[in-house]
């Protein structure tokens, strides 16, 4: 068994598997070139959606008060109130749900979007990718600049604009954390990982330390004896 990792070695592991998605920043510019308005609402960790921003240039198509996240607002996409959702017509005075389309890459955050009256296309790197959503933005009339068109989009970040960090730098069977450390079973992974996004997904990382704090808690899970 190799040697338990450190905190350091943790950490440069995942900044490796931050990386923009082909096509993202062209899908972003094309969308504001049709002057429809670009929100993301994301499901994040604090410092790891700050990485996944610079690498996609987000802050060039996104201002602060359509950035709409989990730790800021306390809550996940999946809350009953609504709250991420309300919050991006909150951003636009006048606007309305049914003039938003919303894509994410998972299922259950797309129909708590279409309970809000969300337009929704679903993202599905297997399946298409950013070319199939642009399809599906395109048939909603996104890039129409005639008739009644929507006013905005509203992208989750993590597995649409970006690579889903998790799946990649922990559970890929070639290059994450269970190619180099056999000992950690999938399932115990995946159970970790659940574990610490309630801890961390819904806070603000005031003091700069959050993920030395979550690589530390995610280290106490484990044992690394050989």
């Amino acid at each position: 068994m190799k040697r338990k990792p450190s905190i350091a070695e943790l950490l440069a592991h995942h900044k490796r598997f931050i990386s923009a998605i082909p096509g993202s920043a062209r899908l972003l510019e094309d969308i504001r070139a049709a002057n429809s308005l670009i929100f993301c609402c994301t499901n994040n960790i604090e410092p790891w959606f700050r990485r996944q921003s610079d690498e996609i240039g987000l802050p060039r198509f996104v201002s602060p008060a359509r950035t709409i996240t989990s730790f800021g607002c306390g809550v996940s996409k999946s809350s009953p109130r609504f709250e991420m959702f309300n919050a991006v017509l909150d951003a636009v005075p006048g606007l309305s749900a049914p003039r938003c389309v919303f894509v994410d890459d998972r299922h259950s955050n797309l129909e708590r979007a279409q309970e809000f009256g969300m337009k929704t296309v679903h993202c599905d790197c297997e399946k298409g990718g950013l070319d199939a959503v642009r399809t599906g933005l395109g048939a909603l009339g996104v890039f129409d600049s005639t008739g009644d068109r929507l006013r905005a989009v509203v992208f989750d970040v993590g597995g649409v604009l970006a690579q889903d960090v998790w799946e990649h730098a922990y559970l890929d069977p070639a290059a994450g954390l269970v190619a180099q450390y056999p000992h950690l079973d999938h399932g115990d992974l995946s159970r970790v990982g659940k574990k610490l996004w309630e801890e961390f997904a819904y806070s603000r990382d005031l003091d700069g330390q959050m993920e030395e704090n979550y690589y530390a808690r995610f280290l106490s899970e484990f044992s690394w004896d050989a």
